[in-house]
């Protein structure tokens, strides 16, 4: 194993200094870390792979360590960075810290008024959220709607006069993160926040070319309880084209969608961001009672634009719906990096999204992560305003490591070349497999931060922050380099001395 990987790190030091980079001249090159000396081959390695062009055009941040111990590799590990969905390893473990693993959102629905004799209810139907996720296509949430359904027709119910209201305005606040771009409004990855939430906020469209060229392409919604407005501007373009697609989001919550369609392009999904959750759950709910034989004579609203009657007093939970355990739903979260889930969880620490980012900061302070190491303006790092340090990482990563139940937080983390988003990545190479490493992904920043089994089978913690490259160094480039200081990693035998 050590010497594939060894001929596996070869052939990528030999390709990062291939023609197309060592031909480029780029000015002084950035000064290699203090420690590298010949004793510390390791280190020397690292120096070279990211002081030789297309590196060399990158900011920066670095640490690495046998798991919990011995620090192997330090790179400008205190200088702050945009973490981008690096942030989520930091959400996340802070949760466990105060949630724990095993626990569950809650979701209840009650009457406004008594359930008659005759299987009646003349009031509102309230469904009330406390911030589940998992009420989503991910996880068979029309199974779940269903299975309300099911349970009223049990109790009796067979009409309601009132409305099906859904309710989420149980953490209060802005519905976006502090510091998401206005121009990702309308994009699945930036779906509104709410305590009550269908299907990730986002509806799915089907998109399919014209006739012929210059034929305004199709758009069909699929999702028929999500009341969403599109402005179709996709036009069919020659079979020849290749296919380009825009979306953004108006004042009056429109979804504006522009682009070419190659002709004869197969039919494609797109899915984009719902503008009021709550109503979207609601009027899922209501086509579930009615096709489970349960008149409704009200329509499907939310509570934000038109409040329910007040509850009696002793107006009974008609049904209560618990998640999935933290456990699973931090799985979705760090493999496939879902933005709105993370800050469902940020609220769930506090109930109050006012509070929730200090509450978060509070319990990373508890273990040693200050305001120098940690900007917190959201928890999915979609916030521009994030910012962290190498060393920040490292310190949670090693904390969560130390834990009796470091193998439940291990299987959170996308695996390289398996599964979540690094399922394409390092496959086909000694990493395959080995390496457990959240990634991050926005313009200009790209991270990774997680664990892998060396060549000797001993873990290694990385936390690796590559900021301010743009131009001809491309976000494959920073990938590929990434890439390849992480097998140098895999490939280490003999432990380098530490790094000051």
């Amino acid at each position: 194993m050590r010497s594939s990987s060894r001929r596996a790190l070869a052939l990528l030091l030999v390709t990062l200094a291939g023609p197309a980079c060592a031909s480029r001249t780029t000015g002084p090159p950035a000064s290699p870390s203090p420690a590298t000396t010949a004793a510390n081959p390791l280190a020397a390695d690292l120096d070279r792979i990211l002081t030789t062009a297309p590196a060399d055009r990158v900011t920066w941040g670095i640490v690495a360590r046998t798991a919990g111990g011995e620090v192997l590799y330090r790179r400008d590990p205190d200088r702050l960075f945009h973490p981008a969905s690096t942030m989520k390893v930091l959400t996340v473990a802070a949760a466990v810290e105060r949630l724990g693993w095993e626990f569950h959102f809650e979701t209840t629905g009650r009457a406004t008024t008594p359930l008659e004799a005759d299987g009646t209810i003349r009031g509102d139907l309230v469904v009330t959220g406390s911030g589940d996720p998992t009420i989503s296509r991910r996880f068979d949430g029309s199974a779940t709607l269903a299975g309300w359904a099911d349970q009223l027709w049990q109790r009796g119910v067979r009409r309601i006069q009132g409305r099906v209201i859904g309710e989420g305005s149980a953490f209060g606040g802005t519905t976006f993160g502090a510091g998401w771009q206005w121009d990702d409004f309308g994009a699945s990855y930036a779906a509104p926040i709410s305590a009550l939430t269908y299907n990730d906020n986002t509806v799915e469209l089907l998109i399919a070319p014209g006739a012929t060229p210059g034929a305004r392409a199709s758009v069909t919604v699929i999702d028929r309880d999500a009341a969403v407005t599109i402005d179709n501007r996709v036009r069919t373009a020659g079979a020849e084209t290749a296919r380009r697609l825009s979306l953004a989001r108006r004042a009056d919550a429109t979804v504006v969608l522009d682009g070419e369609v190659p002709l004869g392009y197969a039919p494609f999904k797109q899915f984009v961001a719902v503008d009021d959750p709550p109503a979207y759950l609601a009027r899922a709910f209501k086509a579930a009672l009615v096709a489970r034989g349960i008149v409704v004579v009200g329509r499907a609203r939310s509570a934000e634009t038109d409040p329910p009657g007040p509850f009696p007093a002793d107006a009974p939970v008609l049904f209560r719906h618990q998640s999935p355990p933290l456990k699973l739903i931090a799985a979705t979260i760090m493999k496939s990096s879902q933005n709105l889930y993370t800050e469902l969880l940020l609220r769930a620490m506090t109930a109050r999204d006012t509070r929730a980012t200090e509450t978060f900061t509070s319990t990373l302070a508890s273990w040693g992560v200050n305001g120098d190491h940690v900007v917190a303006a959201d928890g999915s790092g979609l916030s521009r305003y994030d910012l962290v340090t190498a060393s920040a990482l490292d310190t949670v990563l090693s904390r969560m490591f130390a834990r009796a139940d470091r193998e439940t937080w291990l299987a959170t983390f996308p695996i390289a070349g398996v599964d979540g988003t690094l399922e394409r990545r390092m496959k086909g190479t000694p990493a395959e497999g080995r390496v457990h490493a959240k990634t991050g992904s926005l313009a200009y920043v790209r991270a990774l931060a997680g664990y892998a089994k060396m060549a000797d089978d001993r873990w290694v913690q990385f936390a690796i922050l590559a900021n301010n490259f743009a131009g001809s160094t491309t976000s494959a480039d920073v990938d590929r380099i990434t890439d390849a200081v992480v097998h140098r990693l895999i490939a280490t035998g003999t432990l380098a001395p530490p790094r000051q």
